[in-house]
Protein backbone atom coordinates (compact mmCIF):
# COMPACT_ATOMS: atom_id res chain seq x y z
CA UNK A 1 0.00 0.00 0.00
CA UNK A 2 1.57 3.16 -0.50
CA UNK A 3 1.71 6.06 2.05
CA UNK A 4 -0.42 8.23 0.65
CA UNK A 5 -3.13 5.91 0.60
CA UNK A 6 -2.58 4.82 4.09
CA UNK A 7 -5.92 6.76 6.53
CA UNK A 8 -6.42 6.55 10.24
CA UNK A 9 -8.87 3.63 9.94
CA UNK A 10 -5.82 1.77 8.86
CA UNK A 11 -3.47 2.26 11.12
CA UNK A 12 -6.64 1.25 13.62
CA UNK A 13 -7.08 -1.87 12.02
CA UNK A 14 -3.10 -2.72 12.23
CA UNK A 15 -3.51 -2.04 16.32
CA UNK A 16 -5.92 -4.14 16.55
CA UNK A 17 -4.53 -7.02 14.67
CA UNK A 18 -1.31 -6.89 15.90
CA UNK A 19 -3.33 -7.25 19.93
CA UNK A 20 -3.97 -10.81 18.59
CA UNK A 21 -0.64 -11.92 17.86
CA UNK A 22 1.55 -13.64 19.84
CA UNK A 23 5.24 -13.05 20.93
CA UNK A 24 8.62 -15.20 19.46
CA UNK A 25 10.61 -15.35 22.48
CA UNK A 26 11.87 -17.83 25.06
CA UNK A 27 8.14 -16.80 27.03
CA UNK A 28 5.39 -18.78 25.27
CA UNK A 29 1.97 -18.15 24.69
CA UNK A 30 2.27 -14.46 25.60
CA UNK A 31 0.51 -11.58 23.50
CA UNK A 32 2.04 -8.44 22.28
CA UNK A 33 1.71 -6.61 25.42
CA UNK A 34 0.05 -3.01 25.61
CA UNK A 35 3.16 -1.45 26.41
CA UNK A 36 4.90 -3.02 22.84
CA UNK A 37 1.84 -1.98 20.98
CA UNK A 38 2.48 1.39 22.36
CA UNK A 39 6.16 1.72 21.42
CA UNK A 40 5.09 0.39 18.09
CA UNK A 41 2.66 3.06 17.39
CA UNK A 42 4.83 5.72 18.51
CA UNK A 43 7.70 4.45 16.18
CA UNK A 44 4.67 4.98 13.11
CA UNK A 45 3.76 8.14 14.42
CA UNK A 46 7.68 9.23 14.05
CA UNK A 47 7.92 7.67 10.66
CA UNK A 48 4.58 9.17 9.67
CA UNK A 49 6.51 12.79 10.94
CA UNK A 50 9.08 12.05 8.68
CA UNK A 51 7.33 11.64 5.65
CA UNK A 52 5.26 15.00 6.26
CA UNK A 53 8.95 16.65 6.70
CA UNK A 54 9.78 15.33 3.13
CA UNK A 55 6.85 16.50 1.28
CA UNK A 56 5.23 13.10 0.79
CA UNK A 57 2.21 13.16 2.68
CA UNK A 58 0.17 16.79 4.00
CA UNK A 59 -0.88 14.59 7.37
CA UNK A 60 -0.17 12.15 9.96
CA UNK A 61 -2.90 9.22 10.17
CA UNK A 62 -1.67 8.14 13.16
CA UNK A 63 -1.90 11.00 15.11
CA UNK A 64 -4.44 10.39 17.32
CA UNK A 65 -4.73 6.55 17.49
CA UNK A 66 -4.58 5.43 20.79
CA UNK A 67 -3.37 1.84 22.20
CA UNK A 68 -6.31 1.18 24.61
CA UNK A 69 -5.93 -0.42 28.08
CA UNK A 70 -7.57 -3.69 28.51
CA UNK A 71 -8.16 -5.18 31.54
CA UNK A 72 -6.26 -8.38 32.81
CA UNK A 73 -7.56 -10.33 35.42
CA UNK A 74 -4.21 -12.57 35.73
CA UNK A 75 -1.01 -11.50 37.12
CA UNK A 76 2.26 -10.80 34.61
CA UNK A 77 4.67 -12.41 36.92
CA UNK A 78 4.38 -14.32 40.25
CA UNK A 79 6.68 -14.67 43.50
CA UNK A 80 8.34 -17.82 45.37
CA UNK A 81 6.49 -18.63 48.52
CA UNK A 82 8.31 -19.15 51.64
CA UNK A 83 8.29 -22.79 51.19
CA UNK A 84 9.71 -22.41 47.62
CA UNK A 85 12.18 -20.38 48.75
CA UNK A 86 13.41 -23.08 51.28
CA UNK A 87 13.53 -25.28 49.05
CA UNK A 88 16.25 -23.53 47.20
CA UNK A 89 18.34 -22.39 50.01
CA UNK A 90 18.15 -26.12 51.46
CA UNK A 91 18.52 -27.29 47.88
CA UNK A 92 21.78 -30.18 47.49
CA UNK A 93 21.02 -30.70 44.00
CA UNK A 94 22.33 -27.29 43.00
CA UNK A 95 25.92 -25.97 42.95
CA UNK A 96 26.99 -23.56 45.69
CA UNK A 97 27.82 -20.73 43.43
CA UNK A 98 24.47 -21.09 41.23
CA UNK A 99 22.71 -21.32 44.40
CA UNK A 100 24.66 -18.44 46.19
CA UNK A 101 23.29 -16.26 42.72
CA UNK A 102 19.78 -16.86 43.40
CA UNK A 103 19.86 -16.11 46.79
CA UNK A 104 21.44 -12.88 46.41
CA UNK A 105 19.27 -11.79 44.24
CA UNK A 106 16.15 -12.76 46.41
CA UNK A 107 17.58 -11.23 49.42
CA UNK A 108 18.74 -8.00 47.98
CA UNK A 109 16.16 -7.06 45.11
CA UNK A 110 18.64 -5.87 42.63
CA UNK A 111 17.86 -6.39 38.91
CA UNK A 112 19.68 -8.48 37.09
CA UNK A 113 22.00 -6.15 34.74
CA UNK A 114 22.73 -4.38 38.00
CA UNK A 115 23.79 -7.78 39.70
CA UNK A 116 26.04 -8.37 36.76
CA UNK A 117 27.89 -4.96 36.80
CA UNK A 118 28.24 -5.13 40.85
CA UNK A 119 31.74 -4.01 41.91
CA UNK A 120 33.50 -5.79 44.56
CA UNK A 121 34.71 -2.11 46.02
CA UNK A 122 31.10 -1.47 46.29
CA UNK A 123 30.20 -4.40 49.00
CA UNK A 124 30.76 -3.15 51.90
CA UNK A 125 29.66 -5.58 54.76
CA UNK A 126 32.17 -4.09 57.70
CA UNK A 127 30.59 -0.55 57.14
CA UNK A 128 30.16 2.02 60.37
CA UNK A 129 26.66 2.58 59.14
CA UNK A 130 25.76 -0.97 58.63
CA UNK A 131 26.25 -3.51 55.33
CA UNK A 132 25.27 -2.40 51.99
CA UNK A 133 25.92 -2.52 48.25
CA UNK A 134 26.09 0.56 45.96
CA UNK A 135 24.20 -0.04 42.61
CA UNK A 136 25.80 2.45 40.39
CA UNK A 137 25.67 0.45 36.74
CA UNK A 138 23.02 -1.53 34.63
CA UNK A 139 26.08 -1.89 31.96
CA UNK A 140 29.05 -1.17 31.03
CA UNK A 141 29.41 2.55 31.65
CA UNK A 142 25.52 3.21 31.69
CA UNK A 143 23.57 4.21 34.44
CA UNK A 144 21.05 1.83 36.43
CA UNK A 145 17.42 2.80 35.15
CA UNK A 146 16.34 5.13 37.98
CA UNK A 147 19.30 7.10 36.69
CA UNK A 148 21.05 7.80 40.24
CA UNK A 149 22.95 5.60 42.22
CA UNK A 150 21.22 3.82 44.89
CA UNK A 151 22.59 2.28 48.36
CA UNK A 152 20.48 -1.36 49.10
CA UNK A 153 21.00 -2.04 52.88
CA UNK A 154 21.68 -5.57 53.16
CA UNK A 155 18.95 -7.89 55.72
CA UNK A 156 20.45 -10.48 57.68
CA UNK A 157 20.23 -13.73 55.42
CA UNK A 158 22.00 -11.20 52.52
CA UNK A 159 24.99 -10.73 54.60
CA UNK A 160 25.40 -14.17 55.16
CA UNK A 161 25.32 -15.59 51.50
CA UNK A 162 27.23 -12.24 50.29
CA UNK A 163 30.10 -13.30 53.07
CA UNK A 164 29.75 -16.96 51.73
CA UNK A 165 30.07 -16.07 48.07
CA UNK A 166 32.88 -13.70 49.00
CA UNK A 167 34.54 -16.73 50.43
CA UNK A 168 33.90 -18.97 47.30
CA UNK A 169 34.61 -16.21 44.58
CA UNK A 170 38.58 -16.66 44.91
CA UNK A 171 38.46 -20.62 43.21
CA UNK A 172 35.31 -19.89 41.32
CA UNK A 173 36.65 -17.35 39.11
CA UNK A 174 40.94 -17.21 39.85
CA UNK A 175 41.54 -14.48 37.49
CA UNK A 176 38.78 -11.47 37.91
CA UNK A 177 40.44 -8.20 36.17
CA UNK A 178 37.75 -6.23 36.40
CA UNK A 179 36.82 -7.25 39.82
CA UNK A 180 33.06 -7.62 39.72
CA UNK A 181 31.54 -9.52 42.36
CA UNK A 182 29.83 -11.83 40.06
CA UNK A 183 32.26 -12.65 37.46
CA UNK A 184 32.25 -15.90 35.08
CA UNK A 185 34.40 -18.48 36.02
CA UNK A 186 36.87 -17.03 33.61
CA UNK A 187 36.75 -13.91 35.03
CA UNK A 188 34.45 -11.99 32.30
CA UNK A 189 31.06 -10.11 32.76
CA UNK A 190 28.02 -11.74 32.34
CA UNK A 191 25.57 -10.99 29.58
CA UNK A 192 22.58 -9.13 30.47
CA UNK A 193 19.36 -11.54 29.45
CA UNK A 194 20.82 -14.85 29.72
CA UNK A 195 19.19 -16.98 32.69
CA UNK A 196 22.64 -19.22 33.27
CA UNK A 197 20.74 -22.34 33.54
CA UNK A 198 18.51 -20.98 35.48
CA UNK A 199 14.55 -23.07 35.02
CA UNK A 200 16.95 -25.83 35.21
CA UNK A 201 18.28 -25.28 38.95
CA UNK A 202 14.65 -24.04 39.92
CA UNK A 203 13.08 -27.57 38.65
CA UNK A 204 15.75 -29.53 40.27
CA UNK A 205 14.25 -28.01 43.84
CA UNK A 206 10.82 -28.75 43.07
CA UNK A 207 9.68 -25.83 41.37
CA UNK A 208 8.35 -26.70 37.71
CA UNK A 209 5.41 -23.79 37.65
CA UNK A 210 7.22 -20.97 35.19
CA UNK A 211 9.52 -18.27 37.05
CA UNK A 212 12.00 -16.15 35.89
CA UNK A 213 14.72 -14.62 37.15
CA UNK A 214 12.96 -10.94 37.41
CA UNK A 215 10.69 -12.65 39.90
CA UNK A 216 13.60 -13.29 42.40
CA UNK A 217 13.01 -8.94 42.44
CA UNK A 218 9.52 -9.77 43.14
CA UNK A 219 9.46 -12.02 45.56
CA UNK A 220 11.67 -9.64 47.79
CA UNK A 221 9.67 -7.17 47.69
CA UNK A 222 6.66 -9.38 48.30
CA UNK A 223 8.69 -11.07 51.87
CA UNK A 224 9.50 -7.81 52.54
CA UNK A 225 5.64 -6.42 52.51
CA UNK A 226 4.52 -9.46 53.99
CA UNK A 227 6.70 -9.52 56.67
CA UNK A 228 7.29 -13.20 55.76
CA UNK A 229 11.60 -12.13 56.41
CA UNK A 230 10.76 -10.36 59.73
CA UNK A 231 9.04 -6.91 60.03
CA UNK A 232 6.31 -5.87 57.99
CA UNK A 233 8.00 -3.18 55.99
CA UNK A 234 5.93 -0.19 54.55
CA UNK A 235 5.71 0.81 51.08
CA UNK A 236 7.93 3.77 51.05
CA UNK A 237 10.32 1.23 52.38
CA UNK A 238 10.26 -1.17 49.74
CA UNK A 239 10.20 1.90 47.30
CA UNK A 240 13.36 3.11 48.82
CA UNK A 241 15.39 -0.29 48.71
CA UNK A 242 14.34 -1.29 44.79
CA UNK A 243 14.95 1.90 43.71
CA UNK A 244 11.70 2.75 42.51
CA UNK A 245 10.42 6.04 41.14
CA UNK A 246 7.34 6.82 43.14
CA UNK A 247 5.63 4.61 45.67
CA UNK A 248 2.95 3.68 43.10
CA UNK A 249 5.12 1.54 41.01
CA UNK A 250 5.77 -0.36 44.38
CA UNK A 251 1.77 -0.77 45.11
CA UNK A 252 2.27 -3.42 41.89
CA UNK A 253 4.72 -5.85 44.01
CA UNK A 254 2.91 -5.17 47.50
CA UNK A 255 -0.31 -6.43 46.15
CA UNK A 256 1.02 -10.09 45.57
CA UNK A 257 1.44 -10.47 49.37
CA UNK A 258 -2.12 -10.98 50.31
CA UNK A 259 -0.86 -12.91 53.29
CA UNK A 260 -0.52 -9.96 55.39
CA UNK A 261 -3.56 -8.55 54.94
CA UNK A 262 -5.35 -12.10 55.02
CA UNK A 263 -3.77 -12.76 58.62
CA UNK A 264 -4.69 -9.24 59.38
CA UNK A 265 -8.31 -10.38 58.56
CA UNK A 266 -8.02 -14.04 60.51
CA UNK A 267 -6.63 -11.75 63.93
CA UNK A 268 -9.54 -9.59 63.63
CA UNK A 269 -12.04 -10.49 66.68
CA UNK A 270 -14.87 -9.24 67.56
CA UNK A 271 -14.53 -7.74 71.35
CA UNK A 272 -16.61 -8.94 74.12
CA UNK A 273 -19.84 -7.39 75.57
CA UNK A 274 -18.06 -6.11 78.42
CA UNK A 275 -15.26 -4.72 76.50
CA UNK A 276 -17.25 -2.49 74.53
CA UNK A 277 -19.01 -0.74 77.52
CA UNK A 278 -17.13 2.75 78.25
CA UNK A 279 -16.71 3.97 81.82
CA UNK A 280 -19.16 6.82 80.80
CA UNK A 281 -22.58 6.18 78.79
CA UNK A 282 -22.80 8.48 76.03
CA UNK A 283 -26.65 9.01 76.86
CA UNK A 284 -25.13 10.27 80.53
CA UNK A 285 -25.23 6.86 83.07
CA UNK A 286 -22.64 7.08 85.24
CA UNK A 287 -19.71 4.18 85.75
CA UNK A 288 -20.31 2.07 88.64
CA UNK A 289 -16.83 2.90 89.61
CA UNK A 290 -16.54 5.95 92.54
CA UNK A 291 -15.50 9.38 91.64
CA UNK A 292 -12.35 10.90 92.92
CA UNK A 293 -12.49 14.22 94.27
CA UNK A 294 -9.85 16.91 93.10
CA UNK A 295 -7.40 17.91 95.20
CA UNK A 296 -5.88 21.09 95.01
CA UNK A 297 -1.92 20.86 94.32
CA UNK A 298 1.33 22.44 94.48
CA UNK A 299 1.74 24.59 97.59
CA UNK A 300 -1.98 24.80 98.17
CA UNK A 301 -1.76 21.09 98.14
CA UNK A 302 0.58 20.40 100.42
CA UNK A 303 -0.69 23.02 103.21
CA UNK A 304 -4.14 21.45 103.18
CA UNK A 305 -2.32 17.87 103.85
CA UNK A 306 -0.32 19.33 106.91
CA UNK A 307 -3.67 20.91 108.52
CA UNK A 308 -6.54 17.97 107.11
CA UNK A 309 -6.37 16.53 110.62
CA UNK A 310 -6.94 19.50 112.04
CA UNK A 311 -9.99 20.09 109.50
CA UNK A 312 -11.33 17.03 110.85
CA UNK A 313 -10.88 17.28 114.41
CA UNK A 314 -12.64 20.81 113.92
CA UNK A 315 -15.46 19.14 112.13
CA UNK A 316 -16.20 16.58 114.67
CA UNK A 317 -16.16 19.05 117.76
CA UNK A 318 -18.44 21.07 115.44
CA UNK A 319 -20.83 18.08 115.21
CA UNK A 320 -20.74 17.26 118.75
CA UNK A 321 -21.57 21.13 119.79
CA UNK A 322 -24.34 21.44 117.60
CA UNK A 323 -25.84 18.16 118.98
CA UNK A 324 -25.74 19.71 122.34
CA UNK A 325 -27.44 22.80 121.36
CA UNK A 326 -29.90 21.23 119.03
CA UNK A 327 -33.18 20.80 121.08
CA UNK A 328 -36.64 20.47 120.21
CA UNK A 329 -38.26 23.57 119.17
CA UNK A 330 -34.95 25.36 118.60
CA UNK A 331 -33.03 26.56 115.21
CA UNK A 332 -29.91 26.45 114.50
CA UNK A 333 -28.23 29.44 113.20
CA UNK A 334 -26.65 28.00 110.07
CA UNK A 335 -28.81 26.43 107.22
CA UNK A 336 -25.83 24.40 106.76
CA UNK A 337 -25.59 20.68 107.55
CA UNK A 338 -24.18 19.41 110.50
CA UNK A 339 -22.25 17.23 108.69
CA UNK A 340 -20.87 20.08 106.28
CA UNK A 341 -17.40 20.70 106.17
CA UNK A 342 -18.23 24.61 105.09
CA UNK A 343 -17.36 25.68 108.86
CA UNK A 344 -14.07 23.94 108.19
CA UNK A 345 -13.08 25.07 105.74
CA UNK A 346 -13.96 28.97 106.56
CA UNK A 347 -12.00 28.20 110.16
CA UNK A 348 -8.55 26.70 108.77
CA UNK A 349 -8.41 29.43 105.87
CA UNK A 350 -8.82 32.02 108.55
CA UNK A 351 -5.89 30.17 110.75
CA UNK A 352 -3.99 30.41 107.15
CA UNK A 353 -4.24 33.36 107.23
CA UNK A 354 -3.46 34.16 110.56
CA UNK A 355 0.07 32.17 110.74
CA UNK A 356 2.98 33.56 110.88
CA UNK A 357 4.80 31.67 108.80
CA UNK A 358 2.48 31.97 105.42
CA UNK A 359 4.70 33.41 102.69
Amino acid sequence: MPVKAIAPRDVRQWVEELAKKTTVDRRRHRKVSRSTRRHCVNLLRACFGHAIADGIIETNPARDIKVRQEGDTADGWTFLTPQEQRAIATCKHIPEPDRLRILFAMYTGVRQSEQWCLLLADVKLDDSTGPHIIVRYAAPGRATKSNRVRRVPLIPEAVTVTRSWLELLPSYAPKNPLKLAFPTPRGHRRDRGKLYRFHELRTKAGITRPVRWHDLRHTCASSLAAGWWGRVWRLEEVRDLLGHSSVEVTERYAHLATSVIQTAANQTRRPAPAQLRSKRDPRGSKSSEPRRKARPSGAVGQWFESTGAHCSKEAERRKRRSSKLRAPGRKLRSSAPATSLAPCWSWTLSAAWRSPQRG
